[in-house]
């Protein structure tokens, strides 16, 4: 039987910036493709005309450290695309894509954070 301070200790020992990290590198790259997509519809349709799509599809980038994540667009057009400007109305990318797998990211990022623990209590149990 595993003492609770030697799993304490092992708690302890893991790197949670290292696994926040990852979960967030991963869930960056999710909506990044995800965005992406939505800039190239699979069928060649477009729901409302995009001032230099490809730019904008190809400007999608992200930016992570311990605690968050950025994902957005280096292009010219991208904020009168997001959020509107005189001449054209809104045009969202951005936003509808971390809308729709916000609360996925969510669970997959709590998830990889329980796993650590789990993984280091079976290690404190011999396994």
């Amino acid at each position: 039987m595993i003492s609770l301070a030697m799993l304490s200790a092992r708690i302890a020992a893991i790197d949670f910036d290292a696994v926040q990290r990852k979960a967030l590198e991963d869930a960056s790259q999710r909506i990044e493709k995800a965005v992406r997509e939505s800039l190239t519809p699979p069928d060649g349709s477009r729901q409302a005309p995009r001032i230099c799509e490809d730019e904008l599809r190809d400007s999608i980038a992200h930016e992570i450290d311990t605690a968050r994540a950025v994902i957005g667009s280096t292009s010219r057009v991208a904020p009168d695309q997001e959020l509107g400007s005189r001449r054209n109305p809104p045009r969202p990318f951005l936003a509808p894509a971390a809308a729709a797998l916000g609360e996925s990211v969510a669970e997959a990022i709590g998830t990889a954070l329980a796993d650590a623990i789990r993984m280091a209590a079976r290690t404190s149990r011999g396994r």
